[in-house]
């Protein structure tokens, strides 16, 4: 009988694996051909998969019963002091919660596997060996052991063991290990059940019916609803047992309690049985005699479920023509029925399509259910310690900042998930006649009502529950925040992984580099998250006016989306446009928008260095003022010369597609071939016109005070001194590099000398919005909006003397000394707004800029 149960063992492993297989198939979803892939390179892929999960499933499990025991002791502390029934009582429910919790994780980790061994098709092969019906039957049951073998077996010895440990009580340790089998067995034939029924709905016969889906879409919630709420439930359980504690030793019925529970056969029939044993001498006679019976009708009750678990695979380990008949037997017979066919927009259709094959794969389920309910567990967490009765605005805010969160995270779930379930038919769709616009649209539209519903549900139960409308109201206004998260990272993805010569598609075909990908992909979306924070939180520095900050967002957010929408129809051109369409060029093809997104990347990653730096958090405290003003410049200059450098010209492609790095320079007017002195001399000759008149302003409208410490003084907090020379070669050249080097040689394209200064310098002057920055220590937002007027005029001035000059050169220098040695200049008390306004428009704007302009064409 023993080297039969071996030879059945040995015997089932390779029916195991076919099962383990099936189940990794079903939860690959749309994965499907990777996974195949690697267990076509690699033997022993299948064989590690088995062996690992197996492992993770009886780690998780065997710390179980250490839970049980915390519970143990706080309560057996009271041993003595408190009525023996109440204590009994207490340890019993701690039991029951330990083999519920048993149970439950069996349940998840064994469900997809069981499911899977149901549908019975592991077995076919089998019925072509000479092997009888008989063994067959217990080749199945012992399949589905081998499948959880290990986790089993630490279910069962990890609870005596672990009692053992903690009590050294060898009598109650032979308890728990006698109760140990019996109850992992009952566990075990429940789970045969659960996963013959799940079967049914998965793999059956009606399982393309409407029914069949609903069923295995609330299957699909709960099984990720228990799989999500275990800890929280355990969290709970455990701290209701003080509390059931100090209720039990009030309640006059605690014994007559006891007895009665004690005679219901699971939980609590070996719960009480256990228990009795950690005084057996206290333990009342009624209390011994009514937990016996409840312990011997717990084995009775494994005993009919252990048979009926048995007999209910005589069905699932028999020929596939039998288990037709026997379906065929079950369905009543159908009735002819009238079938309408109606036809869809290939939009429509597309978006059916994903809803159902949802509804039959488990991982692209869960990509559109997890995107729901993570911002709910997240939000309601973040929210525990705020007081709702009377909100301040900026705990709405902080709300709002988590609700905001999910865009980081969700637009990558969905894309991840959706995009990729083409992968196991892209031969088949290639074949066919599909517009690629009409995919891409019905899976944009698909991700942006699942975010829609996402982004609204939370701060709606939020609000019903709490009554802090505002924070709806508030949510509400950055929907179209939200819809720029979304298609800025569809579109991202399609251009790294979709494009080709002539069309973008949604499939991935260039996979190389894929992990550094992704990376900039998430690194993007979280710098306009961090930007966008930033901006809001300035906001509300300068007004506390909840309403204006929702129309704000709502202007941001919908001209995003409106710039987004129209760079998908650029990708994704309508049928007749389709002849001519090359992708990639968008940015050279329409310079104005190429301006805006240098201005708006260069802006972008000037906080990346803030985030590098947190790595040197430890060392800090350590360097002196001037070590951290030389580590900002280092991150800062390092990563706009990696922008500059290496993503403009190799990335964006700009100002010209395709070349080399030499070429690159020659574009952007850096090259050999120009006159190098002659540009130096004007780049130094213009700072003097600017420093003269700049001078003069501060003579004629105010008092002007010369201070060479502001060059070389020491640096301090407050003055830079002679680090103004260092900080401000980052203007001076990157800046240079971004608003006259490549810019101003897209625009040449398109527009006009004249159209080029103007727009070159707008966007160079708008780009110093971000200043607005300094009002959170404290500044003058009026002086951010004259520097930006004098900056746009200044911006007019630098690139006509690029266009002039053909060179980067003379830029660069008039640039970097007005922003070191201009600040020697520029050192002028003036008391009254109208001088001020005269001096810093008219003389550090206008009168330098057409001066420097005559000077240029002069020369």
């Amino acid at each position: 009988m023993e080297s039969e149960l071996l030879d059945l063992y040995h015997k089932a492993k390779y029916v195991n694996r076919e099962v383990f297989v099936e189940a990794q198939l079903q939860s690959a979803g749309s994965n499907q051909a990777r996974l195949l892939e690697r267990m076509e390179k690699s033997k022993n892929f299948m064989r590690n998969n088995v062996i690992a999960t197996k492992v993770v499933y009886a780690f998780v499990l065997c710390f179980m019963p250490i839970l049980l025991l915390i519970g143990y002791f706080e309560v057996i502390q009271s041993l003595g002091s408190a009525p023996i029934e109440a204590i009994i009582f207490t340890e019993s429910i701690i039991f029951s919660i330990f083999f519920g919790l048993n149970f439950s994780y069996l349940i998840l980790f064994g469900m997809l596997n069981t499911s899977s061994f149901m549908s019975g098709e592991s077995f076919d092969w089998l019925h072509t060996l000479p092997i009888s019906e008989k063994k067959v039957k217990k080749l199945g049951f012992m399949t589905l052991f081998r499948s959880l073998d290990l986790p089993l077996i630490a279910m069962i010895v990890a609870f005596p063991v672990v009692i053992f440990i903690g009590t050294q009580d060898i009598l109650l340790t032979v308890i728990t290990a006698i109760t140990s089998v019996p109850n992992v067995l009952l566990s075990f034939c429940i789970l045969i059940f659960i996963g013959e029924k799940l079967s049914r709905i998965l793999y059956g016969k009606q399982k393309t019916t409407k029914k069949a889906s609903i069923l295995r879409m609330a299957t699909m919630v709960g099984y990720i609803l228990m799989a999500m709420s275990l800890g929280f439930i355990i969290q709970l359980a455990f701290q209701a047992v003080e509390t059931l504690f100090n209720l039990l030793i009030t309640f006059e019925s605690t014994s007559i309690l006891g007895l009665v529970f004690s005679l219901i056969p699971y939980p609590f029939g070996p719960s009480f049985f256990i228990s009795n044993f950690l005084a057996p001498t206290q333990i009342p006679p009624l209390l011994w005699v009514t937990s016996s019976i409840g312990f011997i009708l717990f084995l009775i009750l494994t005993w009919v479920v252990y048979r009926k678990a048995v007999n209910s695979l005589e069905l699932v380990t028999a020929s596939e023509k039998m288990r037709e008949k026997v379906e065929e037997t079950s369905v009543k017979e159908k009735e002819i029925v009238e079938v309408e066919i109606t036809t869809k927009t290939p939009i429509v259709a597309y978006m059916r399509k994903d809803l159902t094959t949802a509804t039959r794969d488990f991982q692209t389920f869960m990509f559109m259910i997890f995107p729901i309910i993570l911002p709910l567990i997240m939000v309601f967490s973040a929210s525990a310690g705020i007081e709702f009765a009377n909100p301040e605005t900026l705990d709405i805010l902080i709300i709002w900042l988590f609700v905001l969160m999910t865009c980081t995270y969700i637009p990558a779930m969905l894309v991840s998930g959706l995009l990729n379930m083409e992968e196991t038919g892209s031969a088949i769709l290639s074949s066919l006649p599909i517009l690629p616009r009409d995919q891409a649209k019905a899976k944009l539209l698909l991700m942006l009502s699942i975010q829609t519903f996402s982004f609204l549900i939370t701060p709606l139960i939020f609000s019903l529950i709490f009554g802090v409308w505002i924070v709806f109201v508030l949510v509400v206004s950055s929907i179209p925040l939200a819809w720029t998260f979304m298609i800025l990272f569809f579109e991202l993805k399609i251009r790294f992984f979709g494009q080709m010569k002539y069309k973008y598609i949604i499939e991935e075909i260039n996979r190389n580099y894929k992990i550094l990908k992704w990376v900039i992909m998430l690194a993007i979306e979280l710098g306009l998250f961090v930007l966008l924070l930033i901006t809001v939180f300035n906001i509300a520095f300068i007004t506390l006016n909840i309403p204006l900050i929702s129309i704000i967002l709502l202007g941001v957010g919908f001209a995003g989306t409106l710039i987004l929408w129209y760079a998908f129809n650029r990708m994704f051109p309508k049928p007749k446009e389709m002849k001519t369409y090359k992708t990639g060029g968008a940015l050279r093809q329409t310079p104005a928008l190429g301006a805006i997104v240098l201005a708006i990347t260069y802006i972008g990653f000037q906080f990346i260095p803030g985030f590098l730096e947190l790595l040197l958090l430890p060392i800090l405290p350590y360097l002196s003022l001037i070590g951290l003003y030389f580590i900002d410049f280092l991150f800062i200059f390092g990563t706009l010369a990696f922008l500059w450098l290496y993503v403009v010209p190799f990335g964006f492609k700009l100002p010209n597609k395709d070349r080399e790095f030499g070429e690159y320079l020659q574009d952007i007017g850096l090259g050999k071939k120009q006159p190098i002195l002659k540009n130096i001399a004007i780049g130094f000759a213009s700072f003097g016109i600017f420093a003269l008149v700049v001078w003069l302003g501060g003579v004629l409208l105010g008092t002007y005070v010369f201070d060479p410490n502001i060059l070389f003084g020491k640096p301090t907090l407050t003055n830079l001194g002679w680090f103004l020379f260092i900080i401000m070669l980052i203007p001076g050249i990157w800046e240079e590099f971004s608003f006259r080097g490549v810019i101003i040689p897209n625009l040449k394209r398109k527009y006009s000398q004249t159209q080029i200064i103007l727009i070159s310098g707008l966007v160079f002057g708008l780009t110093h919005a971000i200043n607005f920055l300094s009002i959170l220590g404290g500044g003058n937002p009026i002086y951010v909006v004259y520097q930006i007027i004098y900056a746009s005029l200044l911006g007019f001035g630098l690139g006509y003397m690029f266009l002039r000059t053909e060179s980067l050169i003379p830029c660069i220098i008039l640039h970097y000394l007005v922003d070191s040695v201009g600040q020697l200049f520029l050192n002028t008390i003036i008391t009254d707004w109208i001088s001020l306004s005269i001096y810093l428009i008219g003389f550090l704007g206008i009168i330098p800029t057409i001066l420097i302009i005559l000077f240029v064409k002069l020369v």
